[in-house]
């Protein structure tokens, strides 16, 4: 077996030379120089036109459009378009994970605020079961950690004759995971690629030093006046191979607006200090669409988009509160995780315990993870000692992928 495959599949969690050719990106829009000497109230003015032309050229009357609602702004902005463009009863939402936490409360409250047809799929109450991964695994063509998806045989069942609008480049085009890092060494660079992207936080599981990683971590080969090499590094390798596969499931129709020219070659052209945490973004959104972010987001601890800095910093103490007496209550969830407590349910859940053991099992028989012991980090982890449910999750996906591709 591929040594880099492998090894890049336990550190990342997805295969690092995957190439992904069903989504390209096109840069040659972009030009730096055209909102130079524009005022932030036209630049509003600008981006609200680029936002609603986007929707204008993919929108289709008579389909059913399906919004995945969380408590983030790129679903909920979606949302905000398409009640523009039809009534709410002729959109179905659907959100997914664990009462409590800010993905599934906010999706279900804003969901129910603007009346559409809306289903939510609590996590806490779906069994995993091998059939189902190894099906989910065959959907995103085995590239990806699995465990995190909604149940998607009822999503098929609701959807499968529905057009998804997907917020996939939602957040990164517009800026979010802009660095402010001024390094120009790109070692450097993909050095803090690779420990910002690094799943499994608990354990090392490959057995390479970074440096093995640098050649498959591409870059669009385009100015860095441009985009930056941080972003052009995540645009082309992580949310090309990593999220792509897992968010645009094979088998469903999908729009997905924020990769529309119109929209990128007006947010990326913009000065990057109006991009950077999305500060444009955000501003188009609040000033086109008042009502609708006039609600909790998560992307501000649960606060309004519109909240002052001790109104958000307020919202991440009790949010930190939260995550931390979690880890004491079973009853509790991390607010800002909208999965299920792995750590918890690999120990107390029969679904998830005889997953994840019989795979791991079969995994270690095959001698291809020389760093560690994988059948000590389960005793390890089910004796309390350590908590290695993001390590045991990463495994048992290598494991399921490979049976799922028949190696």
């Amino acid at each position: 077996m591929d040594e880099i495959i492998i090894n890049s599949f336990l550190k990342f969690g997805y295969d690092l030379k995957f190439e992904n050719k069903d989504y390209i990106f096109n840069f040659s829009k972009i030009d730096k120089n055209k909102y130079s000497n524009i005022d932030e109230r036209t630049l509003v003015d600008e981006g609200k036109k680029a936002l609603y032309t986007s929707f204008e050229n993919i929108f289709e009357s008579g389909k059913k459009n399906v919004v995945p609602l969380s408590g983030g702004l790129d679903s909920r902005a979606i949302l905000a378009v398409l009640l523009e463009f039809t009534e709410a009863k002729n959109i179905y939402t659907y959100t997914f994970g664990t009462p409590t936490t800010l993905d599934y409360e906010i999706g279900n409250f804003i969901a129910k605020v603007f009346n559409t047809k809306h289903i939510s799929y609590d996590l806490s109450k779906y069994e995993y079961t091998q059939k189902e991964l190894i099906r989910i695994s065959n959907k995103i063509d085995g590239q990806t950690v699995l465990f995190h998806h909604p149940p998607l045989h009822e999503i098929e069942k609701e959807f499968i004759d529905g057009t998804i609008w997907s917020g996939f480049m939602g957040d990164p085009i517009a800026g979010g995971h802009l660095s402010n890092c001024n390094t120009n060494d790109i070692f450097k660079i993909k050095d803090q690629f690779i420990q910002n992207n690094t799943y499994a936080k608990s354990i090392k599981l490959d057995c390479l030093d970074n440096s093995k990683y640098y050649e498959f971590i591409e870059d669009f080969g385009i100015d860095e006046k441009l985009l930056t090499l941080q972003e052009q590094f995540d645009f082309n390798n992580r949310q090309l191979k990593f999220v792509a596969p897992h968010v645009l499931v094979k088998g469903f129709e999908y729009k997905i607006p924020f990769l529309e020219d119109e929209w990128t070659s007006f947010i990326l052209s913009v000065d990057n200090r109006f991009r950077y945490n999305q500060y444009l973004h955000k501003k188009i959104l609040g000033y086109t669409f008042p009502k609708i972010f006039n609600y909790p987001t998560k992307t501000n601890y649960g606060a309004k988009l519109n909240a002052n800095l001790l109104e958000k910093n307020m919202y991440r103490i009790k949010n930190y509160a939260r995550r931390q007496l979690s880890h004491l209550f079973t009853n509790l969830h991390n607010p800002m995780t909208n999965y299920i407590d792995f750590n918890k349910g690999i120990r107390t859940r029969k679904d998830l315990n005889r997953i994840i053991y019989s795979n791991i099992a079969d995994l270690a028989s095959r001698n291809i993870v020389h760093n560690i012991d994988v059948m000590d980090l389960w005793n390890a982890h089910i004796s309390k000692k350590e908590n290695y449910g993001d390590a045991l999750l990463l495994l048992t996906s290598l494991e399921i992928n490979l049976k799922a591709k028949n190696l």
